[in-house]
Formats: structure tokens, C-alpha cells, sequence
């Protein structure tokens, strides 16, 4: 069973191949992968494309696909998302594959470059716990709030958390990056950070209704930290 985990090295890292096949083996539904993924790697605010993961196409039955590599470390996180009886196993096999890759520097030369990568994940680390905590702090502010906001509003939010970016620009992102369509509603799919309020009016030709678009509470916290990375802004 194991041996269907592919794992590769790049520049002496081990890096799961293929995530696909990994949410496969695991026993996870290949229907709902474009899904999963959106949400598990492209969306997962603890890793960073193109240094826990990379993503590559590849055709399967003249369709193209969308596939990742990544880090055993991310490979070990996504595993336990995947609520499947062998998801334990799956584990378990890419700890131990990690604890038999390690090696001791054998002189001085090795231990330094070892001593440099440990720093160099340390401040990584650190980085991201910066990260974290800036997105904690935000996600406390959204929790007591528990309302949806209209998109000028959540326009506001973000130029008040230093993210300078106004209600039209705002818009045009979300359209850019497929959530909204071109009448600034939300696509089905990511209905799960939207909500479509209605509003009745009186015309001179009878009631009418339009629907309003507002962002909940999980998406101000899941779009924070897109627009974040959008605008370039560090800590």
C-alpha cells in the first residue's frame, strides 16, 4: 500500500510527489479534488506555496489537472484533514520515513550547513507565528462581531488593518480571482464566505427585489489574508 506514496528529493528535502495520489490512497472521494484542494493547500493559512508545497498540471485522459508537491511536514497536516480509516496509516508510514532519512553531519563542513538550515527554518518559523498572531487578532475582532458586512464596509476593515485597498478595487479583485461574476454576485461555490441579502423596493411599475452581496465572518478572515499577500504587505 505504501510504496504508492511517491516521495522525491528537492535539493535534499523529501517532498511528498504527488498530493493527489496521496488524497487518493488515502481513500479520499477523487470528485471533490479540485475542491479540497482549494481549500486544504491553495487556502491553508500555515503553508506557503513555493516553500512548503509546488503546484504543477498534468494531463490524465486528455484533461488537465491540477497536482502539488510538498513537504513531508505539510504532507503529515493534510493527511490528518482527510477523514478516512487509513489516514492514521498514511501518518504514521511519513513519520517514519522521516525519521529514517536523518542523518548526522559526518564533519565540520556538514554541521555548519546543518547549523545555517536550522536558523534558516527557525526564522521561517518565527515569521510565521508573526503571521499567525496578526491573523489570531483578526479573526478575534470578526468573531465578536458575528455579522456579515457589505463589501465597502469590509473595504473599510482592511484599510483600518493597514490594507489599502477601496471598495472598487475590492470588487474588481474578487471578479480577477473568481468569486464574484460580473454582476459582483458570488459563485455557488464559495457561497460557504458570502451571503446574499434581498432588498424590496417600490418602482412605479410594482415591487421589485434585488439581492446584495455581503461577506460573513469566515470569509473576512479567509480573504484577509489573500488580499494581504495581494498587496504585498509584510510584518
Amino acid at each position: 500500500m505504501y510504496n504508492l506514496i511517491n516521495i522525491v528529493d528537492k535539493n535534499g528535502v523529501p517532498f511528498v510527489k504527488s498530493v493527489k495520489d496521496l488524497y487518493i490512497s488515502v481513500g479520499m472521494n477523487k470528485g471533490n479534488w479540485s475542491t479540497w484542494y482549494k481549500r486544504n493547500v491553495l487556502g491553508s493559512i500555515f503553508f506557503k506555496e513555493n516553500i512548503d508545497y509546488e503546484r504543477y498540471s498534468v494531463i490524465v485522459e486528455s484533461n488537465e489537472t491540477i497536482d502539488f508537491a510538498c513537504t513531508l511536514d505539510m504532507g503529515k497536516h493534510l493527511v490528518i484533514q482527510m477523514p478516512t480509516e487509513k489516514a492514521h496509516d498514511y501518518r504514521n508510514y511519513l513519520i517514519n520515513y522521516e525519521k529514517n532519512q536523518i542523518k548526522l553531519p559526518s564533519n565540520y563542513k556538514e554541521a555548519l550547513i546543518e547549523l545555517v538550515k536550522a536558523e534558516e527554518e527557525k526564522e521561517r518559523l518565527q515569521l510565521i507565528i508573526i503571521e499567525q498572531k496578526t491573523l489570531v487578532e483578526f479573526a478575534d475582532k470578526m468573531l465578536m462581531s458575528k455579522d456579515s458586512v457589505l463589501v465597502r464596509v469590509y473595504a473599510k476593515i482592511l484599510n483600518d488593518e493597514g490594507l489599502n485597498i477601496g471598495e472598487k478595487k475590492l470588487y474588481s479583485w474578487f471578479r480577477e480571482n473568481g468569486y464574484l461574476n460580473k454582476t459582483n454576485e458570488p459563485y455557488q461555490h464559495y457561497m460557504e464566505y458570502f451571503e446574499l441579502k434581498p432588498r424590496t423596493y417600490d418602482t412605479p411599475f410594482g415591487t421589485k427585489t434585488t439581492t446584495t452581496t455581503y461577506i460573513k465572518p469566515k470569509g473576512q478572515l479567509y480573504f484577509f489574508k489573500k488580499i494581504k499577500k495581494y498587496l504585498g504587505v509584510k510584518e
